[in-house]
């Protein structure tokens, strides 16, 4: 089953996110310190419980997975082509590697 190894996959995110949180561009008062703070405020409430939801409730399924998505589509996503971008400064590497997260075609209906 595939699902809990996604459920542990989103649950070691905010580590992940920690790595790009230590950024020098990361300081108090940028939009990558608002990125920051929105992935880590809302992941738990917006991904981690969702899942959890699914886990214990499949029936829940579609009304879960529109909170997923939500956040991924309008918060996530765009909050991640801001650190990439500023990581991607930092590093020297901007003209080399993508400054955008890629969308997955389910944004395309979600309204932010």
């Amino acid at each position: 089953m595939r699902f809990p190894g996604a459920l542990n996959a989103a649950e070691d995110e905010p580590n992940q996110l920690q790595v790009l949180a230590c950024e020098s561009d990361v300081t108090s008062g940028t939009t990558a310190q608002t990125a920051v703070d929105t992935l880590f405020a809302g992941f738990n409430d917006n991904v981690i419980v969702p899942l959890g939801n699914i886990a214990s409730n499949p029936a829940t399924l579609a009304q879960n997975l529109q909170t997923i998505n939500q956040f991924r589509c309008c918060d996530v996503l765009p909050d991640l082509d801001i650190l990439w971008s500023s990581t991607a400064e930092d590093e020297g590497v901007a003209n080399q590697v993508p400054l955008s997260a890629p969308r997955p075609t389910t944004c395309a209906a979600i309204n932010c």
